[in-house]
């Protein structure tokens, strides 16, 4: 029941009008939003508070979220919709697949998660730092960071090779991989699956769980550096094998593990610390599942790192074939007994994923883009351009009424023709403005020689309709600014995680980082050199460069305000974007009314901005691809104003109401609460392995909500696995470089084509169904349903009028929807159609979309005949 709440339809109910409880007959929806948005997409947060409350009458939530049957369901959303161009990485739960490892690195936590860098290479640089992935599980969404300490991707070359694909090697490897086999580890914090209440699975064996088990043993020692010794400390102390020489023994059936053993007891022999084995297809196939790197030359294969591990795992160290597998014993199982030693599960639980949204780094602008919001009518073309409206002998504009203190004279603007002070009288009306006069007294008073091309809006949406000065449309047109609905200049930037940070990654010298208040690394050394871990403060800010490079202008801008319109010193006086460092910005999400403040301290080469988890979470945001604004603060300070608002619902979102001056951890959004803040104890990982719920293994984690009140709220947060430099991979996908949308699905279905993890037809189907079929019977309908549009003023007509052109400029009408947008994806459906062998069914809708745009465009009835077509011209 919606007891209140604003109409969201411009339509009115039928029954129940005038209902005196009710302010508007319009239809309200928010009882729908709260349902569908509300409820039912957070179904499983719901479900754990109400869990934590002992709320009872809530049952039916466990049925919004699946239950809590341990049964997987066959839906997986990630797939329900996949987009042309944007590559399906890996199938759920697929070989190949990325193998989750748990841990949180430096640039983890809050809906952010690592791959070893070496993926975005592989897959041809559609992923890049900040791009976001639909995932599987834990939650539903992410973007991806580089951690290179994590396993890189295995690929098979065209010469038979199976290698591990490091990025020091890309560049030669790049174009002679013939498969991706598997793409190496997936960092996942533990909070990611605390905060969507996920249960736990298995994760992968690591070098981190494996020194606790150790410890746990009494070995204190340094890891293994050869197989041999690996397979000593196992033994020795009953401890499972290292990971460094473990394989995925669990992706064979145990058959073919005894299969194997035979092959490599008549047909192999170790030579110097290598096994040197007769090529066999077969053979050939197993190795390459087991992810047991080797190199093919004369028809021999051979192992190095895994020469050992593979011919102990085979029990060939006896001397002798090891024994057949009993019926239903596992694999895991079976190479422990015949090697001596524990196999713990290499990739026990795979994670399927797909592209989503690309990473952005740009300037914030309106559509179209203006730089003053000053009204210039509508008679003026599509461009909004001030000067073509200041060309005609006057404009009409309604503005709001101001006056003056000094004359009593009513006036558009704070400042009266007399010099005097105006004040708002919260009046509207109609003026008519001399432009070209108005235009010259802001450029003398700038002192500006000429007039820049300088773009204003139609008309003003505010209640007030207060139109800004145009000396200040001027000064943004004169350095390359763009203004936003309430005044300000925005950049626009993708949230990026990091918690700890090295001077030479920003790009700031160590000198400016102490004046900073840097004067320690994490360990309490003092900072003397570049390379030295910090701890980030939680409002310090690493802006993308190309933002450095327009808040430069931006303050250029602001410095010029104060001068030469406000009377003032100039403030920021920088001389280039890296000036910027130590000042002050304002970050803002788009659906929210407070921002916050910030420091820039540094700048990355990528499309991100990367800020401390608080940081993002005091915006109300996560980083699973979300983007947020960032402004300089004296722009915010001059610039803004509620005057400029729109008067209509949502109008005063996306704009800084309030800001924040300092975070407070208690009052951030909670998803920053569950952020991984020590190591992972022993416990933590069996309790994965028994894939318990989050909640049970709470007590013995070290997260940030067990740390609010204390100075350990804000410092001291750790990382468990680190990485060379958070800045490797490609600075921009892949996706944004390819203009075509035939090209990028051609690239989508390259890549589908050469992982493992990936059936090329199900992705070429999936992308028929879901995208491009909706597309074209999207524009086939939008064609047929068009409006017309004037080539000048873009008035838009539902018919065409009697005269057949603009009833107010007198000029040709246009169509809105071109003949080329509905065939645009035509043939890249039926040529991937074709070539991937989608079902018959999916074939079928093609040929009939296909009969339907010829009837449509190609119509026999309305082709010109003569009566040489009918062959009759004999006959007169």
């Amino acid at each position: 029941m919606c007891i209140d709440g604003e109409g969201t339809e411009d339509i009115e109910v039928v029954g129940h009008k005038d209902i005196p409880s009710v302010d508007t007959n319009k239809v309200r929806g928010g009882v729908c939003l709260v349902i569908a948005e509300g409820i039912i997409l957070k179904a499983p947060k719901l479900l754990k508070a109400v869990d934590e409350l002992k709320i009872d009458g809530w049952e039916f939530l466990k049925e919004l979220r699946g239950g809590r049957s341990k049964k997987k369901s066959k839906k997986v959303k990630y797939m329900e919709e996949v987009l042309g161009g944007r590559p399906v990485f890996s199938l759920p739960g697929k070989e190949g697949g990325f193998r989750l490892r748990y841990g949180k690195g430096r640039t983890n936590g809050l809906a952010a998660l690592a791959v070893h860098p070496s993926v975005m290479e592989v897959t041809d640089g559609f992923l890049a730092m900040g791009t976001q992935m639909k995932i599987e599980g834990p939650g539903k969404a992410c973007i991806i960071t580089p951690c290179d300490a994590l396993e890189p991707p295995l690929v098979l070359l065209k010469n038979g090779d199976l290698v591990e694909a490091n990025l020091e090697d890309m560049e030669d490897l790049r174009r002679e991989v013939s498969q991706v086999v598997d793409l190496g580890e997936i960092l996942v914090p533990y909070g990611e699956f605390k905060e969507n209440n996920a249960q736990l699975r298995p994760g992968a064996f690591s070098v981190e769980w494996w020194r606790l088990e150790a410890r746990e043993a009494g070995y204190s020692g340094p890891d293994p550096e050869t197989a041999e010794e690996a397979f000593e400390i196992s033994e020795r102390y009953g401890i499972p094998l290292h990971p460094r020489y473990n394989l995925f023994w669990h992706d064979v059936a145990p058959e073919e593990v005894y299969r194997l053993a035979a092959h490599l007891k008549e047909h192999a022999e170790m030579r110097d610390g290598q096994l040197v084995v007769e090529m066999d297809q077969e053979v050939k196939g197993i190795l390459v599942k087991l992810g047991a790197l080797h190199r093919v030359r004369d028809g021999k294969i051979i192992l190095d790192r895994y020469a050992q591990p593979v011919w102990r795992g085979c029990g060939l160290h006896t001397g002798s074939l090891p024994r057949r597998p009993e019926p239903g014993e596992d694999t895991l199982g079976y190479v422990s007994s015949v090697s001596g030693v524990i196999h713990k599960a290499r990739a026990p639980t795979r994670i399927g994923a797909r592209m989503g949204r690309p990473e952005k780094a740009k300037e914030r602008k309106l559509k179209p883009p203006v730089n003053v919001l000053f009204p210039v009518g509508w008679e003026v073309g599509n461009q909004r351009l001030v000067k073509e409206a200041a060309g005609r002998k006057s404009i009409t504009a309604e503005m709001g009424v101001w006056a003056c203190r000094s004359c009593g004279r009513t006036t558009h603007k704070p400042l009266c023709s007399c010099g005097g002070r105006a004040v708002p009288t919260d009046r509207v009306k109609t003026f008519e403005l001399n432009l070209a006069e108005e235009l010259e007294a802001a450029r003398r008073a700038l002192s500006l020689s000429g007039i820049p091309l300088l773009k204003g809006v139609r008309g003003l949406t505010s209640r007030t309709k207060t139109p800004e000065m145009l000396e200040k449309g001027l000064l943004r047109a004169k350095h390359g600014l763009w203004v936003f609905k309430d005044g300000t200049v925005r950049f626009d930037a993708t949230d990026a995680p990091v918690t700890h940070f090295k001077p030479e990654e920003i790009g700031t010298p160590v000198e400016v980082c102490r004046r900073l208040g840097y004067t320690h690394d994490v360990n309490g050394a003092p900072l003397e050199r570049q390379d030295q871990v910090l701890e980030l403060r939680v409002q310090d800010v690493i802006i993308p460069k190309s933002c450095a490079v327009y808040m430069f202008k931006v303050s250029r801008f602001v410095d010029e305000l104060l001068e030469k319109f406000y009377g003032l010193e100039p403030y920021y006086r920088l001389r280039g974007p890296e000036d910027l460092i130590g000042h002050l910005i304002v970050a803002l999400a788009p659906h929210t009314s407070a921002g916050v403040v910030g420091r820039v301290i540094g700048f990355t080469g990528y499309q991100v901005c990367y800020a401390h988890p608080f940081f993002h979470a005091i915006k109300r945001r996560n980083c699973d691809g979300d983007e947020d604004a960032i402004m300089l603060l004296l722009d915010v300070l001059l610039n803004f104003s509620k005057s400029y608002l729109p008067d209509k619902r949502g109008g005063h979102m996306d704009a800084p109401l309030v800001l924040n001056p300092y975070i407070v951890p208690e009052e951030i959004d909670k998803e920053a609460l569950n952020l991984d803040a020590g190591d992972y104890p022993l416990e933590f990982y069996r309790a994965a392995e028994r894939e318990e719920s989050p909640k049970a293994v709470e007590d013995i984690m070290d997260f940030v909500e067990k740390r609010l009140g204390t100075p350990a709220q804000y410092e001291g947060l750790r990382y468990t696995v680190d990485t060379t430099t958070i800045h490797t991979g490609p600075d921009m996908s892949a996706y944004k470089k390819i203009d075509s949308m035939p090209e990028k699905v051609e690239s989508q279905m390259r890549i589908a084509s050469k992982l493992r993890a990936v059936n090329p037809t199900v992705v070429a189907s999936k992308v028929i169904d879901t995208h491009l079929i909706r597309d074209i019977m999207g524009n086939l309908n939008k064609f047929s349903n068009q409006s017309f549009r004037c080539s000048k003023c873009g008035a838009k007509y539902r018919r065409v009028p009697i005269t057949g052109t603009c009833v107010k400029c007198r000029l040709p009408l246009v169509l809105t929807v071109s003949p080329n947008s509905v065939k645009k994806y035509l043939s890249i459906t039926k040529d991937i159609a074709q070539r991937f062998g989608v079902r018959e069914y999916t074939k079928q809708r093609i040929n009939v979309l296909e009969r339907s745009i010829d009837s449509l465009f190609n119509n026999g009835k309305m082709e010109k005949t003569s009566l040489d077509d009918f062959g009759l011209t004999g006959y007169l």
